[in-house]
């Protein structure tokens, strides 16, 4: 089945049910740039409709007591990152190499703990992104039109380059469809900057 079509049928069927947030977990899921997803749902009662989409396109989820949902490909993932997530002990690293993050960005919010990773990222997010690495700036997250999923290790991360620059080929190439105008948007807007320096 065609990617784009996963991530439109996504859009329409569950679109409200889901933070904006999870549209890069999404799509980079599907695009297979990380094998797993780990987001908080609005509504509880809503999690009948996710699974419902996710059993549609063959993926396994669960909602824990938190609201979390976790989806993947496998399982078995889906298992480990749910007993994981709900253990007492630091984790972040473990956790983030699940979801598919890079390693050097896990070992530094391992270093920072979880606990400092909303500060960590509100500096990051002031400093100076330069030239294509403005795509890994994570400022748009919540938004739902960044170009990653994790906050990394630093201004130039080129493992988070690497995913940025996948989902930019993937949203270059299908430039037309309404679900990606945010990220082309986003794009336009980078490629300006650099032609403007």
């Amino acid at each position: 089945m065609n990617k784009l079509t996963i991530y439109k049928n996504y859009i329409s069927q569950l679109g409200l049910h889901m933070p904006l947030s999870a549209n890069i977990d999404i799509i980079l899921m599907i695009l297979g740039l990380k094998p797993a997803i780990r987001s908080k749902i609005k509504q509880p009662d809503n999690f009948k409709f996710i699974k419902d989409w996710c059993d549609e396109w063959s993926f396994s989820s669960y909602m824990d007591k938190d609201s979390y949902i976790y989806v993947a490909r496998n399982a078995s993932l889906v298992k480990q990152l749910i007993e994981l997530d709900h253990l007492a002990q630091k984790r972040e690293d473990k956790l983030g190499m699940l979801l598919g993050y890079p390693s050097c960005c896990c070992k530094k919010i391992a270093k920072i703990g979880e606990e400092h990773i909303d500060n960590y990222e509100q500096n990051l997010c002031q400093k100076n992104f330069k030239a294509f690495f403005r795509l890994i700036n994570p400022q748009k997250y919540r938004k739902g039109t960044a170009f990653i999923s994790h906050v990394p290790c630093s201004t130039t991360c080129f493992a988070s380059l690497f995913i940025a620059q996948q989902l930019g080929l993937f949203v270059l190439k299908n430039q037309k469809h309404s679900v990606l105008y945010g990220w082309v948007e986003e794009l336009e807007t980078v490629y300006k900057e650099i032609l403007c320096q």
